[in-house]
């Protein structure tokens, strides 16, 4: 018989390992986690996977399946270093958009619109088209405005009204599902024939004033980086959205520990604060 005290573990309906839950804890396995099996005359050993990039269901075969080289990861080691060409994003969307958001928070921006007060005075917005994302629009203010239901469609229309009415596109503003003015914006959003477009999203405000935007390289990409307090904002805006919210002085410890790596000895210390 089995030593009660001893942690087993369980094999399921579907052939899959499941190791005790102190022992997936201890070394951090999360559902999916891959690891090595080897058979030793001590039983049977779980290690982490040595083929996790090169092997049959490893990353380069599922994101480079026609074929892919594998000298690429050791090319430049220690001359070039390729997280400086990383991109970060910024808003809670698909990257296609981010230039667009870019263009609108700036032109609402320049046009003080700060307020729900100032959003009563926009007349019309125009974007311009984007192969990757979207077509031209424009959206106008109607007479008996209308109210659209936008849940559960992630449209680029509602994520243009969520930028000009909250002035950023985070978790928490793109979860904003019932915001009335968002949904009215987005519900008006239409399409505008060729030769209407203008270079860059333009706001008119009903005084007459107006501000062009052009659309240029995405805020977070490699040409155009988000600065240190938008990452940290970042962090904090995922943490704050997490399925078990992070207190706010876990996120600043962590914070603080990624911005000095240079000073941490043990890498499990980037853990801690949300042990």
């Amino acid at each position: 018989m089995a030593d009660a005290a001893k942690p087993t573990n369980m094999l399921s309906t579907k052939g899959e390992v499941i190791p005790p839950a102190a022992t997936r804890r201890r070394h951090n396995w999360r559902p999916g986690t891959r690891l090595a099996v080897e058979d030793t005359a001590d039983g049977v050993l779980f290690t982490g996977a040595h083929d996790i990039f090169l092997g049959r269901f490893g990353f380069f075969e599922l994101y480079e399946p026609n074929g892919y080289d594998p000298a690429k990861l050791l090319e430049g080691l220690c001359r070039e270093f390729r997280g400086d060409q990383l991109g970060f994003k910024p808003y809670a969307c698909g990257c296609p958009q981010h230039a667009i958001l870019d263009a609108a928070i700036g032109a609402r921006g320049q046009l003080g619109l700060g307020t729900a007060v100032d959003l009563a005075e926009i007349a019309d917005v125009q974007v311009p088209p984007r192969r990757d994302c979207c077509r031209a629009m424009q959206w106008r203010r109607a007479q008996a405005p209308a109210y659209a239901d936008c849940r559960g469609s992630v449209r680029t229309a509602y994520l243009i009204a969520t930028a000009l009415v909250h002035g950023r596109v985070g978790i928490t503003e793109v979860a904003d599902i019932d915001n009335a003015p968002v949904l009215t914006i987005a519900a008006q959003m239409e399409g505008i024939g060729a030769g209407q477009e203008t270079d860059g999203i333009t706001i008119r405000l009903l005084d007459g004033r107006t501000a062009t935007v052009r659309i240029g390289s995405p805020l977070g990409s490699p040409e155009n980086r988000l600065s240190i307090g938008q990452l940290e904002m970042k962090s904090v805006d995922c943490a704050l959205n997490a399925v078990r919210p992070l207190p706010d002085d876990a996120v600043r410890a962590a914070a603080d520990t990624i911005l000095h790596l240079e000073d941490v000895q043990d890498v499990g210390e980037l853990l801690r604060p949300f042990v």
